[in-house]
């Protein structure tokens, strides 16, 4: 049994955006599949293994997809493959967004952002890291997360799923229910809350107000770093009301 200290929090979630809300995943926390080995010895019965993963929570994908790369002249193509593909042609051009060349790491490795609309905010101190998932089935991991970390007590915008996609090893193949990241939260002493309090609330018109304020700044200007800094200092008021069943 681990004797690793509990460092509790809560967390509030909602969707950004109310539409198209009922076909979405719910986050969730995570939950590891129990050791299966006979002798009860496999990795997934060490408390390291066990301890890092508490208070992580997974995001699953609310679609399928799946996406071929190429390359014609000096120009990138992707390609949505249907029926393998849940997203409607009418909507992909806006869903499947590619990051320009100088940002990737290699001509292998192109960089993508897709939009989910999920918001994660605290009335304390606390940031949130999104990262690559790991320990749970997917179909086809030939992509990782971008990770990213920022204080969601000041600072609420709706996490995107940022990835490199490794066109070396095939098409984008995204089945609904595969998982895209995970999150986990540190409180203002920069400890991993490993006891997380999730809970599902209202999209007020405070945190709506809060989102426009965020929505598109990285166009106005770099080195946000003061901005945030400066919006976490002015945070004054409690924004979770949870959500009524």
């Amino acid at each position: 049994m681990s004797s690793k200290k509990q460092i509790s929090g809560s967390v509030g979630w909602c969707y950004s955006e109310i539409i198209e809300s009922a076909a979405l995943e719910k986050p969730e926390k995570i939950s590891l599949p129990k050791d299966k080995s006979p002798n009860k010895r496999g990795f997934l019965s060490c408390p390291a293994v066990r301890d890092s993963l508490s208070g992580v929570i997974v995001v699953r994908s609310s679609f399928s997809l799946h996406l071929k790369f190429k390359k014609i002249s000096n120009s990138y193509v992707v390609t949505p493959i249907y029926p393998f593909t849940s997203i409607g042609e009418g909507r992909i051009k806006d869903f499947v967004r590619l990051e320009p060349k100088e940002s990737w790491l290699n001509a292998n490795l192109p960089a993508f952002q897709f939009p989910t609309p999920y918001l994660f905010l605290a009335d304390e101190d606390m940031e949130i890291e999104q990262f690559s998932p790991s320990l749970l089935e997917v179909s086809n991991m030939n992509w990782r997360v971008i990770p990213g970390r920022f204080n969601i007590y000041g600072w609420q915008r709706p996490l995107n799923w940022a990835i490199e996609w490794d066109i070396r090893c095939g098409d984008l193949i995204i089945k609904q229910g595969d998982p895209l990241y995970f999150a986990r939260f540190f409180n203002s002493k920069g400890q991993h809350i490993n006891n997380i309090k999730l809970i599902n609330i209202e999209l007020t018109p405070e945190i709506k107000e809060k989102l426009d304020s965020t929505t598109g700044v990285t166009s106005l200007r770099r080195g946000l770093k003061k901005v945030m800094d400066r919006a976490t200092e002015e945070r004054d008021s409690s924004l979770m009301i949870p959500k009524k069943k």
